[in-house]
């Protein structure tokens, strides 16, 4: 019997919102995904069409719908990292991790001390390379429009 509540203490129980609330945020990106998609859709016809009277026109086209692309996943990397370091300033804080009262959809361990350094760590890693995103989309507009609006 002891050895089963010791356990308990190792695991926080998952919450049946965090899961609803993931499942509504996944719709909410497949829906989104799905109209950006279309739009995306409309706006290379459209490049289509122009290109053969006006090329410049589609290429200036092209290059503001890859603008708009970086934009929107970049807003979108921008908002995880952050989302990240908020995370990593309470598990540096509290040395656990998840921290305590942090909501988890699933029955998850709890990390502690050397472990949840290295969650941390890892979650710093991946804030990294989200905060990179932008940046390197940039640099491939850039080099395929030469800075053209």
């Amino acid at each position: 019997m002891y050895h089963v509540l010791m356990m308990d203490r190792d695991y926080i129980q998952g919450s049946a919102k965090v899961q609803t609330a993931l499942v509504l945020l996944l719709a909410l990106g497949v829906g989104l995904f799905f109209y950006v998609y279309g739009v995306i859709g409309q706006v290379l016809i459209e490049i289509q069409v122009v290109a053969g009277k006006q090329p410049d026109l589609a290429l200036k086209m092209a290059g503001r719908l890859l603008l708009w692309l970086v934009f929107l996943s970049g807003s979108i990397s921008v908002a995880i990292g952050g989302y990240l370091c908020v995370l990593i300033l309470r598990v540096r804080r509290s040395g656990i991790y998840p921290p305590p009262g942090m909501p988890v959809a699933f029955k998850t361990r709890i990390k502690k001390d050397g472990e949840a350094e290295k969650m941390g760590k890892a979650c710093l890693l991946m804030a990294a390379v989200l905060f990179l995103q932008p940046l390197f989309g940039l640099y491939i507009w850039y080099t395929v429009t030469g800075g053209a609006w």
